[in-house]
C-alpha cells in the first residue's frame, strides 16, 4: 500500500509542485507587480511546466511525454484559482488557450535540449532557469505598458426614418437576454437603458448584466446620433466561480469602457444605417489576443443593441408615402445641428 501511494505520488508530483508553484507566481504577479500583461499568461506557464519536466521520473522522456508534462501544472493551477476564489471559471476558460502555447513550448525546447542530443543533460537545472528569468524580468526589466484605447464599431442598416431611429435611442430601450456564448462565459450583456434628461449633458444609465454604465451626453444631434463620455464603468463579465459571485483584480480597471456615440446615416433608399462606436482601455497583454476577445465582446453587445432598435424603430416607422418620409428626406437634407 504504501509503495502504491509513493508510486501515485511519484507521478502526480511534477504537476503537483508545478502547479502550486505556478499558481504562486501567478498570484506574487497580480498582488505585488501588478502586471496582467504577457509575461503573466505567456511567462508563468513555461515556467509551471519546466519545473514539472525537471521533475519527471524516469529517462529519457519522449517528445510526447515532455509535452504532457509540460501542460500537466495548468489543471492544478485552474482548480487552485477556483478554489481560492482567485479566479473564476469563464477566465480560466477564456485564458487556457493562451496560456497552453507556452506550455507546449517549454515541452518542446526542453525535450530538444535534455533529452534529444547524444548526451542527456540533467532536467531539473534546466528547469530553474526560466524561473529565474521570469522573476528578472519583472523586478529590473520589461516595464508594464500604458493602457491602449480601442475602438469599436458596429453598423446595422434599419428600414425605417433617421425620426423613427432617433426616437428609439434617444428613449428608453429594454433589450431580450440573449442565450448565446456570451451569455453562457458570463459576457456583459445590455439590459435597459434609461434618459435622465434630454440634450447634452442628459444622463444615461445602461444596466448590464455586469452592473450599471453611467454616461453623460457630451453631444446632441436629433435625427443625426448622440456622443458620451463614461463616468462609470461596469465589469466587462461577471465572475462566479464554487464560491458564487466573485471580483478578480482583472475586473477592476483592466477593461473600460471610455466614451460612446451613435451615428445615423440616411442612405438613397428612405433607410438609414445606424453606427454605434464604444472606446475601451485595454491594459492586459498579450494586447493581441486580449484585443480580440475584448473586441468581440463589445462587438456583440453593439449588436444586440442595434438588433433591438432596428426591430422598435422598423415596427413604428410609417409608410415611405406619407409625412414620415417627408420628415425622414429632410433630416437627410437638412441635418438640424452639426
Amino acid at each position: 500500500m504504501r509503495n502504491t501511494g509513493q508510486r501515485l505520488w511519484g507521478r502526480a508530483r511534477p504537476a503537483v509542485v508545478g502547479g502550486v508553484i505556478g499558481f504562486l507566481l501567478f498570484v506574487l504577479g497580480v498582488l505585488w507587480y501588478r502586471r496582467y500583461d504577457a509575461t503573466l499568461f505567456l511567462g508563468i506557464p513555461f515556467v509551471a511546466g519546466a519545473i514539472a519536466i525537471g521533475l519527471a521520473e524516469g529517462a529519457p522522456l519522449s517528445l510526447s511525454r515532455s509535452v504532457m508534462y509540460g501542460l500537466a501544472p495548468l489543471p492544478v493551477m485552474g482548480v487552485l484559482a477556483q478554489a481560492t476564489g482567485f479566479e473564476g471559471a469563464a477566465c480560466i476558460l477564456i485564458g487556457g488557450a493562451i496560456i497552453a502555447i507556452p506550455a507546449i513550448a517549454v515541452g518542446v525546447l526542453l525535450y530538444l535540449i535534455t533529452e534529444s542530443g547524444k548526451k542527456r543533460r540533467r532536467r531539473g537545472p534546466m528547469a530553474l532557469i526560466p524561473t529565474g528569468l521570469l522573476l528578472g524580468v519583472w523586478q529590473f526589466g520589461a516595464p508594464e505598458p500604458s493602457p491602449q484605447e480601442i475602438a469599436v464599431t458596429t453598423r446595422v442598416h434599419i428600414s425605417a426614418s433617421a425620426n423613427s431611429v432617433w426616437q428609439v435611442i434617444s428613449g428608453d430601450l429594454t433589450v431580450p437576454l440573449p442565450a448565446d456564448l456570451g451569455a453562457a462565459i458570463q459576457l456583459a450583456s445590455p439590459v435597459e437603458t434609461k434618459m435622465h434628461g434630454r440634450g447634452k449633458g442628459a444622463i444615461r444609465k445602461c444596466t448590464l448584466t455586469s452592473g450599471t454604465c453611467v454616461q453623460r451626453v457630451t453631444d446632441w444631434r436629433p435625427g443625426q446620433g448622440m456622443a458620451f463620455e463614461v463616468l462609470q464603468s461596469p465589469p466587462v463579465m461577471k465572475e462566479t466561480n464554487i464560491w458564487g459571485d466573485i471580483r478578480p483584480p482583472h475586473l477592476e480597471h483592466s477593461v473600460e469602457s471610455t466614451r460612446g456615440e451613435f451615428r445615423i446615416v440616411p442612405d438613397a433608399m428612405g433607410g438609414v444605417w445606424l453606427e454605434r462606436t464604444t472606446w475601451y482601455t485595454l491594459d492586459m497583454g498579450p494586447r493581441a489576443y486580449w484585443q480580440a476577445i475584448w473586441t468581440w465582446s463589445v462587438d456583440r453587445s453593439h449588436r444586440l443593441v442595434l438588433e433591438r432598435v432596428q426591430q422598435l424603430a422598423e415596427a413604428q416607422s410609417q409608410p415611405p408615402t406619407n409625412c414620415a418620409s417627408r420628415s425622414s428626406d429632410s433630416i437627410a437634407r437638412n441635418p438640424s445641428s452639426s
